[in-house]
């Protein structure tokens, strides 16, 4: 009896932790506070000069932070992407590393959660990009 009571306990223990796990809903105010870390890691790389962290967003399962263009104007989408190539050609000249991947890799590290758990999107203030 007292075999099949810990066998089912550790069911539930498992189980429990399994959940939690996989619900990062509940770990925001953690999340919102390393992304000051990661934005002072944009800023530290040169990369504030053209975007800041605009809003963090947590999902059951995902993380996502939305970067803003400081490009402003009707041709901000084409100056943030003429931008974007630009950092990433010189990004991999200086290092042998995708910016992009860099940046992925920053973040998950940041939040402590495996990379397909995390997502970056930037996006243009006042482009119909």
């Amino acid at each position: 009896m007292k075999k099949h009571f810990f066998i089912v306990l550790a069911i539930i223990a498992i189980s429990s932790w399994v959940n939690a796990q996989n619900d990062i809903h509940q770990q925001e105010v953690f999340f919102k506070s390393r992304a000051k870390d990661f934005e002072r890691w944009i800023d530290n790389n040169q990369l504030g000069n053209y975007f800041l962290v605009d809003r963090l967003n947590v999902d059951s399962n995902q993380v996502t932070i939305t970067l803003l263009s400081k490009f402003e104007g009707e041709k901000s989408g084409d100056s943030l992407r003429s931008v974007w190539k630009g950092l990433r050609r010189q990004f991999y000249i200086e290092n042998k590393k995708e910016l992009h991947e860099a940046m992925l890799n920053k973040l998950a590290f940041q939040m402590d959660l495996p990379i397909d758990s995390t997502q970056i999107l930037i996006k243009s203030k006042s482009s119909k990009y």
